[in-house]
């Protein structure tokens, strides 16, 4: 609750700096990178509900409505992941307010730790594939710096090697199905 108040208050600083006018400034450079916050929402039948993400997607600009480029960041499900894939996004620039963009990326996510798990010991912890789509909302604001808020859906897949009594070594998969909530700065 206190993040989610944070940035209420955060969107609402830098909200103050946007334009007063009312017609979308649209970029001079044709590389921009897209920073983002993000909270992973599941179940409450899953033990972690809420899972923090911070991704770093630079983009290059092909025309004027697409974007290619590479997503990245660190992601803390049960193990922390570092997600490495494409970006594609569709962008739309409004003639009054801002942009609004499609995204979506495919990829394979790194772990960064090993797995802890109470009782038994993990032989070895494995990444896996991922997925997401995103639908943003990029605000107009003075300067190259620009505000932008999405939601979508993002698919992870992760497993680890964990020994077994019986059988040795046994792999569990996991799989997530989260509800994805992101605010972040478009740069350059």
């Amino acid at each position: 609750m206190k993040r989610f108040i944070i940035l209420l208050i955060l969107l609402g600083t830098l909200r103050l700096y946007a334009q007063n006018e009312k017609e979308f400034i649209p970029d001079e450079n044709n590389f921009a990178v897209f920073a983002s916050f993000g909270q992973l929402i599941g179940s409450s039948n899953d033990e972690k509900g809420n899972i923090s993400s911070l991704q770093i997607t630079p983009n290059f600009h092909i025309g004027k409505y697409l974007a290619l480029g590479l997503t990245t960041g660190v992601e803390w499900y049960d193990v922390a992941l570092l997600p490495v894939g494409p970006d594609i996004k569709l962008i739309f620039p409004l003639k009054e307010y801002g942009a609004v963009y499609f995204n979506g990326a495919v990829g394979h996510a790194f772990p960064l730790e090993e797995a802890k798990l109470e009782y038994v010991e993990v032989l070895k912890t494995k990444g896996g594939r991922f997925a997401h789509t995103h639908l943003g909302y990029i605000f107009p604001m003075k300067g190259k710096c620009k505000l932008f808020m999405a939601l979508g859906y993002q698919y992870q897949s992760s497993s680890h090697v964990q020994e077994h009594w019986v059988y040795r070594e046994l792999e569990r998969k996991i799989k997530y199905n989260r509800f994805s909530v992101r605010i972040g700065l478009k740069l350059f």
